[in-house]
């Protein structure tokens, strides 16, 4: 294990929840609890506990499994004069040449995590962050989301979350030049509460499509919740099929992204949203209804049978979701004490829509899906403090 100076980033190995596979990771070393993991190398591939990593002496970092006498991963640095290599304060992983200058850092190569500083560029072609589904069916991806748009750019042009928790796409050398997808309060003067300690964040792209916001605060926070309570909802109806023992739960200003494959009709007809929602109620296949105005403000109603991940927000557009009927006797649950330390969680997406399909009984369990950011990745140009590691 190799710790950054600070204390705050670890780099080795964590286990993959299976007893005998592992894999290369950065994670916050000091969170209680499971690792909570920043970055991986190749982390669809595990390794054996006999795998080691080596920065051999051509300047190639490689991830060497002896189990199955295979290179697992590799930086891919040969011959371009890597004489060392840093974990970095801020996360980043860099192998540096004799100049200690960057010759590849993790931050130009994530997973599904951003790190404060940690920069994304935009597409040559076109000047928005968009986030995509991608089709484990097909060579198509969909984009369900997009973020502001940049027009008559000058410079770079980086999304980037900064120290202060604000996500935002950024062009020029000035930070005027910021278009902001997320804005966090304390970003600017006069926060009414200052931060106190250290506040570690990431920007995480998760299984169900949402994009989310994650804030850990280390000290300063007081532990004066110690009796919360909740009712619980209790007595559900066996299922017979998706109309008995199911209701619809609205979701307004909300829209939701769907592939043909999950359409099941679509109606130009309907002129309001109670009808669209009556039409997949009645409907035995339906999981959800859509509703809205499209651009021509013209009425739709589709209906869905399924909901395999998330969507966003919209004023014009109303998702209908069908939810286990639950029975109104409730009993009261006493909830543990929160730990000292507080996650708090600002979501660009649709938690809500989660929840609700979370809420969803069909027998089965929800599809596994794969989402990303669209965007290429642009070296953050870091250097290298100092040598911890050197070819062999």
């Amino acid at each position: 294990m190799w710790v950054s100076d600070n204390g705050t980033f670890g780099f080795g190995f964590t286990s993959t929840g299976s007893p005998d596979e592992l894999q290369l990771s950065i994670w916050y070393f000091n969170l209680p609890g499971d690792p909570t993991i920043v970055w991986s190398a190749k982390r669809d591939s595990p390794v054996g506990r006999e795998a080691y990593v080596e920065l051999e002496t051509t300047g190639n970092l490689a991830l060497i499994d002896p189990s199955t006498a295979t290179i697992v991963w590799a930086s891919n640095t040969t011959g371009r004069g890597v004489r060392s290599a840093e974990m970095s304060d801020s996360g980043n992983f860099i192998l540096c040449n004799s100049s200690d200058d960057s010759v590849w850092e993790s931050f130009s190569h994530p997973s599904d995590t951003l790190l404060p500083g940690q920069p994304l560029t935009a597409n040559p072609s076109s000047l928005s962050l968009s986030l995509s589904y991608i089709s484990p069916n097909t060579s198509l991806n969909y984009s369900y989301w997009s973020g502001p748009q940049i027009s008559n750019a000058t410079g770079d042009v980086v999304a980037v979350l900064n120290d202060s928790g604000s996500f935002g796409v950024s062009y020029g050398s000035s930070s005027s030049g910021t278009v902001y997808v997320h804005k966090n309060d304390c970003d600017v003067s006069g926060c009414t509460k200052k931060e106190t300690g250290v506040v570690l964040r990431r920007l995480v792209i998760g299984d169900d499509g949402n994009l989310r916001l994650y804030r850990w605060d280390v000290n300063g926070l007081e532990n004066n919740k110690t009796n919360v309570s909740c009712t619980l909802l209790t007595g559900l109806s066996p299922l017979e099929n998706y109309c008995t023992h199911f209701e619809m739960e609205a979701m307004p200003q909300t829209k939701y992204y769907f592939s043909e494959s999950l359409v099941i009709a679509n109606f130009s007809n309907v002129s309001v949203g109670a009808e669209c929602e009556q039409l997949c109620m009645e409907d035995c296949e339906c999981v959800a209804s859509v509703f809205g105005l499209d651009e021509e403000e013209e009425t739709y109603c589709w209906k869905l049978r399924d909901v395999l991940f998330g969507g966003l927000q919209d004023p014009s557009s109303t998702l209908f979701v069908k939810v286990v009927r639950m029975l109104e006797r409730a009993v009261e649950v006493e909830v543990p004490p929160m730990p000292q330390a507080m996650l708090e969680l600002v979501e660009e997406g649709l938690d809500h829509v989660y929840k609700a399909m979370m809420r969803r009984d069909f027998g089965r369990p929800v599809s596994s899906t794969s989402f990303a950011i669209n965007a290429a990745f642009l070296s953050s140009q870091a250097t290298c403090s100092y040598s911890t590691m050197s070819p062999r």
